[in-house]
């Protein structure tokens, strides 16, 4: 399925387009599948039993399930685009949402610990000024658990600086780096983003248990 490219306004260009999260492609590609199969083999029951009954039946199934399957793959197949003054993030069935940079306090990884079950993983987030923010599916990390080193949470310099630089190189990581380089140039030394760095200040939730910034820290959350 082709990509459509995001509108850009005159003088905005395209920094980087970041890869698109696969598996929910692949689920997307799955159900249309699916569909098909069901489709053929309710024509199939009809024309058996001589009935349009089976085509009834799947019909509204079909109706719920084909939307579904081409906003996945939508979301599967087309990632967050970054431009020169915004970040554009992928509708689910057609558009595009539009964050600008200028509006960004907060750029960072939280670590997510779900109280209901044994998810565990580094997400990234984008915080803005009017309190909101962003979750952006660009390669969650999962394989370091809360801490990759042998006792718990990093207890030296060394340790610290071994466990940001591992989170740094990961897809996220970088994808983090690259934004909050870019919110920097558009807002200058003094923007909102350098004053608040709301990935380190911002309240958690009750799954979320540590923090990660491009500008080198890393930590519990209170």
């Amino acid at each position: 399925m082709a990509t459509a490219s995001p509108p850009l306004p005159p003088g905005d260009a395209v920094v980087e387009t970041f890869p698109a999260k696969r598996q929910l492609a692949i689920g997307g590609y799955v159900t249309l599948g699916t569909v098909v199969l069901a489709i053929l083999g309710a024509v199939a029951g009809g024309l058996y039993v001589h009935s349009q009954l089976p085509v009834a039946v799947v019909a509204p199934i079909v109706l719920l399930l084909v939307p579904l399957a081409v906003g996945f793959v939508r979301l599967g197949t087309t990632g967050p685009v970054l431009t020169t003054t915004r970040l554009l993030l992928p509708n689910f069935l057609r558009g595009w949402q539009t964050i600008e940079l200028a509006d960004v306090c907060g750029v960072g990884l939280r670590y997510y610990l779900s109280p209901q079950s044994s998810t565990a993983e580094w997400r990234l987030l984008i915080w803005l000024d009017d309190g909101s923010r962003r979750f952006l599916q660009i390669g969650t990390v999962r394989r370091l658990g809360t801490w990759s080193t042998a006792f718990g949470a990093p207890k030296t310099e060394e340790e610290w600086r071994h466990e940001w630089d591992l989170l740094a190189a990961s897809r996220a990581g970088r994808a983090a780096r690259q934004i909050a380089d870019r919110v920097r140039t558009v807002q200058g030394p003094g923007g909102i983003y350098e004053r608040r760095h709301r990935e380190i200040s911002a309240a958690a939730t009750r799954a979320e248990t540590d923090y990660w910034s491009p500008d080198g820290r890393l930590g519990r959350l209170p």
